[in-house]
């Protein structure tokens, strides 16, 4: 565990949900990957690390859910259907069952890193949770965001284990949802068409958690932990979605044509009677769940290049260079 060859990534908004076995991802021995096409890196990411490590939610999965037979209600269905938007991914070296039309965020940091793409991890006693659900939606996020804060365990666990590079993530904008929107009422909204009510528990919960990794640096000093603020950089596309060439701030690109947010919690995307739209490009949301794969590329670039994680990642890849 002491090789700092390896990097972990803690997706903070899930551990809560998760047992000691969360969704767990890793780096085959297959061919490396190249950076994604657009991708312009500020510092050399080649050669830093030849692992990584991904505790995380449906967001971060690259087929666990497949593999998972509790979830055959849901997500198992939807992949084994004849038509399945999941299954037909982008034509690229992508293997596995992804809960998007493409490549995720941990998708394009393999690619930065020159690495293997994260294959799924296949065995049974792995816990895979995701926040599906219509009922007490609010709830549900109060509960999981003050749980998670007492997870942190697991990190810790790692860290005296000897990790010395440990990304986390904070909570998403799951107020700004077609989930979350269509639950919620018309008049719980902010100037961005979010939900106030759930935004307000998120933004909360990722304050905390912060000053908890503040307190956790001071004992891990010859480790560096990151903070990656999904919660501003999700809004930040949202508030500028136009400049990203993004039409449809809220509206799944994939569902049943039905309602403003084409998301209906009792005819998700794969049923039959649902369709994607043509152009997932202009689209922020993928499913009412889950998010393009233009997004996660915008959310990357984010994280990674424009000052949404702290420390800063290049910093990250300088003292693993030592540089610095």
């Amino acid at each position: 565990m002491a090789n700092s060859k390896y990097l972990f990534l803690q997706i903070s908004c899930f551990i809560l949900l998760l047992s000691l076995s969360p969704s767990y991802t890793h780096n085959k021995s297959h061919k490396s990957t190249t950076p994604p096409t657009g991708f312009q890196a500020r510092v050399d990411f080649k050669g830093c690390f030849n692992k990584v490590y991904a505790f995380g939610d449906s967001n971060t999965d690259t087929g666990n859910a497949y593999y998972l037979g509790a979830l055959k209600s849901f997500i198992s269905d939807l992949f084994s259907q004849a038509w399945s938007p999941y299954s037909s991914l982008e034509s690229s070296n992508l293997s596995g069952y992804r809960l998007s039309n493409g490549r995720l965020v941990i998708d394009f940091l393999c690619e930065a890193l020159h690495i293997p793409h994260l294959s799924a991890y296949k065995d049974s006693s792995a816990n895979f949770s995701t926040l599906l659900g219509k009922e007490n939606a609010r709830e549900k996020m109060r509960l999981h965001a003050n749980q998670s804060l007492g997870k942190l365990s697991f990190g810790l666990a790692l860290l005296d284990k000897g990790a010395k590079f440990l990304v986390v993530q904070g909570l998403p904008t799951i107020g700004c949802l077609p989930l979350q929107l269509t639950t919620c009422p018309s008049n719980d909204r902010d100037q961005n068409g979010c939900s106030v009510s759930a935004n307000l528990v998120i933004k909360g919960h990722n304050d905390l958690l912060q000053k908890r990794l503040d307190e956790i640096r001071m004992h891990y000093k010859d480790s560096m932990i990151l903070y990656i603020d999904y919660y501003s950089a999700f809004k930040t596309i949202l508030e500028k979605h136009r400049q990203y060439q993004f039409k449809e701030p809220f509206k799944a690109c994939c569902g049943s044509g039905r309602g403003p947010f084409n998301y209906l919690s009792n005819l998700l995307c794969g049923d039959f009677g649902t369709s994607t739209c043509k152009d997932s490009r202009t689209h922020i949301n993928f499913d009412g769940v889950h998010l393009t794969k233009n997004m996660h590329l915008q959310l990357f670039d984010l994280f990674y290049n424009q000052g949404f994680c702290t420390p800063s990642f290049s910093g990250l890849i300088k003292k693993k260079k030592g540089k610095f």
